[in-house]
C-alpha cells in the first residue's frame, strides 16, 4: 500500500504533510527538519501563500514565518494587479466586440479560498484566430508592448509588467495527438456576450493536457497537480464521467489522468469520485515525488534538468537532433515569432542568424544547451516513468 511515509526524502514528507496541514485548515505541529529547504520547497511550488497557513509560528523562528509573510504579501501584491488587468480586457475586448475565453490561472484563481492564494505568471486568453491583428493593433493603442510570439499564442506586456497571452488555440503543434480534438475549443464555450466559458468537461481535459505538456516539455509541481482538485471540487456536480471518459479516451490521457487522481489522493487527501485504488506501487509512487518536487512549476527548480524530459519523451532519443530543432524552428514557427518573415520569407536565413546570436546571450538558452549536454542519464529514468503514466 502506498504511503507519504514511505518517501524516501524526509523533508519532502514533511513538506507534503504541512502543505496537507494548510489545505484542510489544520496547524502542522511538529518542527521542521530544515528551515531553508522547506522555504525553498514552498517558493519552488509555488505554494507560499497557501504553506504559510499550516506553520504553527511558535514552532519555528521567527526569520521564516516573516519570510512566509513576506512572500504572501507579494502573492496579495500582484494578484490586485492582475485582477485589474482582468477587468480591462474584458473592457477591451467587449469594446471592440471580440469573444474571449480566460484560461487556466484566470479561472482557477477565484476557486481556491483567496485568489491571491494561487500565484499566476501570466494571464491566457483564448481568441478567434482571425481577430490576432485586431488585438494587436488595440493593444498597442493601449500602452502593450508585444513581448514575443509563436504560431501558439501573441505575449503582450503592460506598462508595469504584466503579461498576457492572446491564445488562437490550445493546443502546440509539438503534440499534433491533440490537434483535432482542440482545434475548435472557443466551439465548447458558452458565451455572455463575448466573455465565454468553456464547457467544464472539455475544460478539465484541457488542463490535464496542459499539466501533460508542461511534465513532457519540462515539469510541473506540486501546485499543478492540486489545481486539478480544486476544479473538480468546485465542478463536481457537473462533470459527467461518460462524457469525461470518452474525451480522455480521444485524447489518449485516461492513463495520465488516473494517474493525477491517484496522487492528489496521496498527497491533499482529495479523494474524487474518479479516483482508482492501488493504481501505482510504492516505487513508482516515490519517483514521481521525487520528479515533481525537484521540477516545481514548469521544470524551474533549481537542482532540475529542465531538458531532461525531451529528451526522456523521445523513442529514440537523441540529442543534436532536439538542439537543432529548438534552434532552428519550422518556417510556419518562424513566421509567428518574426512577423517580417510574412512579407519577405528570403530573410529566413538571416532571421536564423539573428536568432542564433540571441540565443548566445541568452542566459537561459545557454543554461538548456548545457542541460541538454548532461541530459541522458536523467532521461534514462524517466523514460520508464512516462511510459507507466501514459505519457510515452
Amino acid at each position: 500500500m502506498v504511503s507519504i511515509e514511505k518517501i524516501d526524502n524526509k523533508l519532502d514528507i514533511e513538506f507534503i504533510e504541512c502543505l496537507k496541514c494548510a489545505l484542510h485548515k489544520n496547524t502542522y505541529n511538529k518542527p521542521f527538519l530544515d528551515e531553508k529547504k522547506l522555504f525553498y520547497n514552498a517558493i519552488n511550488q509555488g505554494l507560499p501563500a497557501i504553506m504559510v497557513n499550516g506553520i504553527n509560528k511558535d514552532l519555528v523562528s521567527k526569520q521564516l514565518y516573516e519570510v512566509f509573510q513576506k512572500h504572501t504579501f507579494s502573492f496579495i501584491h500582484k494578484d490586485l494587479r492582475q485582477q485589474n488587468l482582468i477587468e480591462q480586457l474584458i473592457t477591451i475586448f467587449n469594446d471592440i466586440n471580440i469573444r474571449f475565453v480566460f484560461l487556466k490561472g484566470t479561472i482557477l484563481k477565484p476557486l481556491y479560498d483567496e485568489t491571491f492564494m494561487r500565484g499566476m505568471g501570466d494571464i491566457d486568453v483564448l481568441v478567434d484566430r482571425d481577430k490576432l491583428d485586431l488585438i494587436e493593433k488595440t493593444f498597442k493603442k493601449r500602452g502593450f508592448k508585444i513581448y514575443a510570439k509563436s504560431p501558439q499564442h501573441d505575449v503582450y506586456e503592460t506598462k508595469d509588467g504584466l503579461l498576457v497571452e492572446v491564445h488562437p488555440t490550445l493546443y502546440s503543434d509539438a503534440h499534433d495527438a491533440y490537434s483535432n480534438f482542440f482545434s475548435n475549443a472557443i466551439d465548447y464555450a458558452t458565451f455572455d456576450n463575448n466573455y465565454g466559458r468553456l464547457e467544464p468537461n472539455y475544460e478539465l481535459v484541457y488542463l490535464i493536457y496542459h499539466l501533460a505538456k508542461h511534465f513532457r516539455t519540462s515539469g510541473i509541481g506540486l501546485r499543478s497537480l492540486l489545481d486539478i482538485s480544486v476544479y473538480i471540487n468546485h465542478f463536481e456536480k457537473v462533470i459527467h464521467q461518460k462524457i469525461l471518459d470518452s474525451y480522455l479516451e480521444k485524447t489518449n490521457l485516461t492513463t495520465f489522468f488516473n494517474t493525477i487522481m491517484f496522487l492528489n489522493y496521496q498527497y491533499f487527501g482529495y479523494r474524487h469520485y474518479l479516483y482508482e485504488d492501488d493504481f501505482m506501487d510504492q516505487d513508482l509512487f516515490n519517483q514521481i515525488t521525487e520528479h515533481l518536487m525537484s521540477s516545481g512549476i514548469h521544470g524551474k527548480g533549481t537542482d532540475f534538468n529542465f531538458m531532461a524530459p525531451r529528451v526522456a519523451i523521445e523513442e529514440k532519443p537523441n540529442r543534436i537532433k532536439i538542439f537543432f530543432r529548438l534552434l532552428f524552428p519550422k518556417f510556419y514557427q518562424m513566421k509567428s515569432m518574426y512577423p517580417v518573415l510574412k512579407k519577405w520569407p528570403i530573410l529566413l536565413p538571416f532571421m536564423y542568424i539573428y536568432r542564433i546570436i540571441k540565443k548566445i546571450f541568452s542566459k537561459r538558452s545557454r543554461k538548456a544547451t548545457k542541460e541538454l549536454i548532461v541530459a541522458k542519464q536523467a532521461a534514462n529514468t524517466m523514460a520508464g516513468m512516462f511510459d507507466k503514466i501514459g505519457l510515452r
